[in-house]
């Protein structure tokens, strides 16, 4: 992308994601990016968890104290990260509301900033995380080249897979031009791996048999309708989409949910829901050619081998579906 069109890029998502993190809902409720308040089963929590769940795995068996994350929205994956290991983290995003979001929310702190120029001294940090990040930005190779330099130790990116050519063909064909921060790029396995290097861990994260059971059994109740629909005025309020994206947004906040919802609700809770994110990265790691997402590792310096677990894997569930959550942030608090 050419600099001046980068730079208008940059100004117009930083825009949006400010108004993003600012969206309340009619009772004066914030509405967060990921499942703060406690477990959710709509289908894009269902999808959070499982790439949660996939990363928690990693930073499970990396030895780190210091966390950087960019792109950390409202600051529930750093504060995550610092509940389970207890290590030091620092947020950063593109949207300074967001960084206000994270420490009103998780007490997270850190700045705002893009991503292509990170304001830190090298080696600042023991691991550096990119969470669905390099799909939105304008120099993917340069943010990952940063990343390198101010972590320590590790490099660890997700970001959505691409099967083949034709898939991302697909993907840019259907990509509505009045989407706001939108997936400008799609990596295939021999895109990212030019991207990253050879010298890295590649694994899968989100497997799409299993990911087809959890958007089956996804549900939402009265308990998230407020907090949907708010989304969803400000979705079609602040973005020019084509009356076929406005249809497809509006089926999946409300229309999904309009029935079956009971017996759903009935089969999918904390428990059931474990049992399938087990499942759901046994294969993505071993089969990532059957994966939604890419999960790297990257070497920074010398590059530390992934150790032993520090904690069971029941534990990472328990904090991430039943433990952790925090009290709604209410609009007169923000």
């Amino acid at each position: 992308m050419e600099p001046n069109k980068a730079g208008e890029y940059l100004a117009q998502t930083r825009q949006w994601l400010n108004r993003r993190f600012d969206v309340f809902d009619g009772e004066g409720i914030y509405v967060p990016n990921h499942s703060s308040y406690g477990f959710s089963a709509l289908a894009f929590r269902l999808e959070e968890y499982a790439r949660s769940y996939a990363l928690l795995r990693m930073f499970n068996r990396l030895e780190f104290s210091s966390l950087l994350d960019i792109g950390c929205a409202d600051g529930y994956f750093p504060a995550l990260i610092r509940a389970l290991f207890e290590v030091q983290v620092t947020g950063s995003d593109l949207s300074d509301r967001a960084m206000v979001r994270a420490r009103s929310l998780h007490s997270v702190t850190g700045c705002a900033l893009d991503a292509h120029r990170l304001p830190f001294p090298d080696e600042s940090f023991d691991a550096v995380l990119a969470s669905e990040l390099l799909e939105h930005v304008t120099g993917p190779g340069q943010v990952i080249a940063e990343m390198k330099r101010v972590a320590k130790k590790y490099v660890i990116i997700t970001t959505p897979r691409a099967r083949d050519r034709a898939d991302v063909r697909r993907h840019f064909r259907e990509l509505d031009p009045g989407e706001p921060h939108a997936h400008i790029h799609y990596f295939t396995d021999g895109e990212i791996r030019n991207l990253c290097g050879d010298r890295g861990f590649y694994f899968g994260a989100r497997s799409r048999w299993v990911q087809r059971i959890l958007n089956r059994l996804a549900w939402g109740d009265d308990t998230t309708r407020m907090q949907r629909q708010a989304y969803l005025d400000f979705t079609l309020e602040s973005a020019m989409l084509s009356e076929t994206s406005r249809e497809a947004v509006r089926y999946a906040l409300i229309g999904r949910y309009s029935t079956g919802g009971e017996w759903r609700k009935m089969i999918l809770g904390p428990g059931t829901l474990s049992r399938l994110l087990r499942l759901d990265v046994a294969i993505a790691e071993t089969r990532p050619d059957q994966a939604y997402d890419h999960l790297a590792v990257l070497p920074a310096g010398r590059m530390p081998v992934p150790g032993r677990k520090k904690l069971p894997d029941g534990s990472l569930l328990e904090i991430l579906l039943r433990d952790f959550a925090v009290r709604p942030l209410r609009i007169d608090s923000r």
